[in-house]
């Protein structure tokens, strides 16, 4: 029998390192609006920070406030300077020298000190929906049922349902308890009438005495803020990242806008 040799040389085994350098841009930081509109709020209030990319070799916090812009809002009459308040960290605008109305398309313009621009807008939505019944079963696995109508106009809705518990001792506002949240859009069924199912997350000692139902008749780009940061949240860790929407022109964030009713229920 003959056997066959294989020579490897052994430089072939040998694997070559070189350390690579790579430039690396510098990525800008954007500003990052924060700000919601609706109607009954006796205060508009905004917050703004900056971002801190990745890729920066800037000190930038994502928490620290910018106090030396200057924020503008606009509806189609006036004008109006938010001022930045130094106790809440807020620029602010009170609804009595700016009145809000359902319906009306409201701008936004942040100017900051380096000139740099950044715009959004929102149209208030025109109905405020209410709630027609809530129930609960407070079973080993509580459950609320929401049952409400669709506004018939022909437009599409978005909506965010957010039940919360009122609390021993009791008072006139709901405990800041969070209990079920979800959200939905009538694009399927426009004019209909909805029966939602939204899980409890409460625990026993709380001893709720009821509950509140807020109903939100919310913006188109609130209800895509608020669906891209669930859905980031709630990914596995083997996913691909979700971006956050925001509709911010040379910015990041949301200027967004909504109409609440509450549903309050004993037991």
């Amino acid at each position: 029998m003959k056997k066959i040799l294989f020579v490897i040389p052994f430089c072939v085994l040998l694997s070559c390192e070189k350390e690579a350098k790579l430039k690396i841009p510098e990525a800008k930081t954007k500003p990052v609006v924060n700000c919601y509109l609706n109607p009954p709020d006796t205060i508009i209030k905004l917050r703004l920070t900056m971002s801190a990319p990745l890729y920066n070799s800037g000190n930038t916090s994502i928490y620290d406030p910018v106090a030396n812009a200057n924020v503008s809002i606009y509806s189609a009459s006036s004008v109006k300077q938010m001022v930045y308040n130094a106790n809440s960290n807020y620029y602010e605008l009170k609804t009595q020298d700016f009145p809000l109305a359902a319906g009306e398309t409201y701008k936004l313009k942040v100017t900051l000190a380096n000139g740099y621009n950044a715009e959004a807008s929102t149209t208030i939505p025109s109905k405020t929906v209410y709630v027609n019944s809530l129930s609960f079963n407070e079973s080993s696995s509580p459950l609320f049922k929401i049952n409400f109508s669709d506004d018939p106009a022909n437009t599409n809705n978005y909506y965010v349902l957010s039940v919360s518990s009122i609390n021993v001792p009791f008072s006139t506002d709901t405990a800041n308890i969070f209990c079920a949240e979800n959200s939905i859009t009538d694009a399927n069924s426009n004019g209909g009438t909805y029966q939602l199912e939204l899980p409890s997350m409460l625990t026993e000692t709380l001893y709720p005495i009821g509950y509140d139902c807020y109903l939100n008749n919310v913006s188109k780009e609130y209800f895509q803020y608020y669906s891209s940061i669930n859905k980031s949240q709630n990914q596995n860790l083997f996913s691909e990242p979700t971006l956050v929407y925001s509709n911010v022109n040379g910015g990041l964030g949301i200027f967004a806008s909504f109409t609440r009713s509450r549903y309050r229920k004993f037991k």
